[in-house]
Order: structure tokens, then sequence, then C-alpha cells
């Protein structure tokens, strides 16, 4: 919310929702967690409070984080390398997007 990427509260939220085994499959747990974030976490780096809501949540849940990158630019190289080391330190996958190349995908099939 304005313009902040409250990027732990979402994790934290992640964490308590497979932790009460919430979703589709009451009382299953979540392989994997997919971050998807527009920017660096609304911290000051090396984002602290967001790199132990990973660790907590990997460490509570077993799972890994796959995490996107949506519209970032060369402005946001600490929020990419934060999602990428997320990704990297819990076995998970790291992928780019941007507006441009969904919306040409989508153009594509149609």
């Amino acid at each position: 919310p304005r313009d902040e990427t409250h990027t732990w509260a979402a994790l934290d939220a992640a964490r308590a929702a497979g932790a009460a085994g919430r979703g589709s499959r009451p009382g299953a747990r979540a392989d994997v967690v997919v971050l998807i974030s527009d920017g660096a976490p609304s911290e000051p780096a090396p984002f602290a409070r967001s790199r132990a809501a990973v660790t907590s949540l990997v460490s509570e849940l077993g799972c890994t984080v796959s995490t996107i990158a949506y519209e970032c630019g060369p402005g946001d190289a600490d929020g990419v390398a934060f999602l990428k080391d997320a990704a990297s330190l819990t076995g998970g996958v790291h992928a780019r997007a941007d507006f441009e190349a969904l919306t040409a995908l989508a153009d594509a099939e149609e």
C-alpha cells in the first residue's frame, strides 16, 4: 500500500496460512510459495526483516519460495537481487515478467 512493498508481511501471512493448513486441501501444507513483487522490500537493504521471514517460512513449512519480479526496471536492482536470493536460498525458481511481454504473449494467443 502507498507505494510500499511489505514483503515480510506477505511471507508471514503465507507462513501462518500454511502452518494452519488453510487452502484448497485442509490440513495440507504448501510445497511452494510464489512471491510476486514489483520492487524492493520497504526496509533498508539488506532487507533483514524480509530475509528472516523467508527463513522462517522455509524452516516451519519445509517449502521452497519461487519469485517473480514484475515490472522491475534498472532502479529496482536491489529488489530483484533480493527476489533472486530468496529463490536461490530455498531451492525455488526466479523469473521476470513485464507488462509488454505479457501483452505480446496474450496478443499472440488470439
